[in-house]
């Protein structure tokens, strides 16, 4: 039902876009009104939390820690510490590393986004803001995306950290004895256990008993999700509604909202770049639609097969990243392209420096994501991203020289 509403209220507001002038103003009006309630539902969270954050650390945590890529957390290390069987030890190392470098790519993944290489430059066209416009683009760009996204993501991370990072799952351990107890009632003690079994079968601790470190470990391992962070914070503002569920929910929801609306559009724009239709059209309408399908996945994606969805979506999202990248490496360097506007001298070197240096980055990342990449269902394991890739590949190759042989053809 939540579902089924939420399609009901996208869809006109997303094809309001095909309105041309008008419509256009009024989808970006909605747009622009749901980003504000989004910052502002956020920054609500993070005020009322002032008093009990340290905003040194926060401060300092703005300046990416690449350590984390290779160390666990400074959170989990006493707890480290505390394991006495080494193969247990790197077990947990394991287990933290994988979970640091997965959240770390896709936070790499989204903070790019599929809105700045589609939605923009069609965007900006369809205002018909050539040149001329170059600094209201800017100031634009700016003001409704970089600062609201900068803020909403700012105090959605520092609310979840303050409540959840090297914390233990709330109501799973009890420790008032002096001892770790696990309460196998809590609704998180089937994750646990799972992560528990897995231990219990790496070659080494079949037989080597689970010590109490390793039991919180585990416990604060639990992915949480925005129902969790919304108890949290109810529980923290003396189990008032007003803050953890309708404010921060309200942000939420315009999060969603807003996101399926642009990612519906794009999909309309990508449906006439692929049949060389025009904007606006029939085919436009029908392309937007075509992510509507969503709507029937508590019929598809229940148990195992969610992660036929989440998955691929990964891996496809983070490879758009350094192709978005070399697009624009190559365009800023093509005469064709920008004419007499080719950046020369010091201006072309610097921007040549700072897009190589993101390819040459985001790149091998891309790369290593897609092929470490693997869809488990039950005991079978399926290498689905190198699959991914090498299909890829394939295709991009393919697709040049069918380009080449399409631009030699005779006319």
């Amino acid at each position: 039902m939540i579902t089924l509403l939420l399609m009901v209220i996208v869809i006109p507001v997303t094809l309001s876009y095909g309105g041309k002038g008008k419509g256009i103003k009024i989808y970006e009006m909605i747009l622009k009104v749901m980003v504000a309630l989004i910052v502002l539902s956020f920054m609500g969270v993070a005020i009322a939390l002032s008093g009990s954050l340290e905003w040194g650390q926060i401060f300092s945590g703005f300046i990416p820690n690449f350590s984390l890529i290779s160390e666990p957390s400074a959170q989990y290390r006493s707890f480290l510490d505390a394991i006495p069987t080494e193969v247990a030890r790197v077990f947990w190392e394991t287990e933290i590393l994988t979970l640091q470098r997965n959240i770390m790519i896709a936070a790499a993944a989204t903070a790019v986004g599929i809105n700045m290489t589609f939605l923009l430059p069609f965007s900006l066209l369809a205002k018909k803001w050539n040149r001329k416009f170059r600094n209201l683009a800017i100031f634009d760009l700016a003001t409704g995306m970089v600062i609201p996204f900068v803020i909403a993501t700012s105090c959605i991370v520092i609310a979840a950290a303050s409540q959840f990072h090297g914390k233990p799952f709330t109501g799973l351990l009890d420790t008032s004895t002096g001892a770790v107890v696990v309460n196998a009632e809590n609704p998180k003690y089937g994750a646990y256990d799972s992560m528990l079994s897995k231990r219990n079968l790496t070659q080494g601790l079949e037989s080597v008993a689970v010590v109490d470190s390793e039991k919180q470990i585990a416990a604060m391992l639990i992915q949480r999700g925005t129902g969790d962070l919304a108890g949290a914070l109810k529980s923290l503002f003396k189990g008032s509604d007003v803050v953890s569920n309708y404010v921060f929910g309200f942000g939420v929801l315009a999060m969603a909202i807003s996101t399926i609306s642009i990612l519906m559009l794009i999909s309309g724009f990508c449906v006439c770049e692929a049949l060389g239709k025009e904007h606006g059209g029939l085919a436009h309408r029908l392309g937007t639609l075509i992510p509507v399908t969503g709507v029937l996945w508590p019929l598809l994606w229940t148990n195992e097969s969610k992660a036929f969805l989440a998955v691929p979506t990964s891996v496809f999202g983070f490879v758009l990243i350094p192709i978005a990248y070399l697009t624009f490496l190559l365009m800023m360097n093509s005469k064709k392209v920008l004419g007499d506007h080719l950046p020369t001298g010091g201006k072309r070197l610097v921007w040549n420096g700072l897009m190589g240096l993101a390819f040459i980055i985001m790149a091998p990342a891309a790369a290593w994501k897609a092929w470490t990449t693997n869809l488990t269902i039950g005991e079978q394991v399926i290498p689905f991203g190198k699959y991914a890739l090498i299909t890829f590949i394939v295709l991009v190759i393919a697709g040049f020289f069918f380009k080449e042989k399409e631009n030699h053809a005779p006319s």
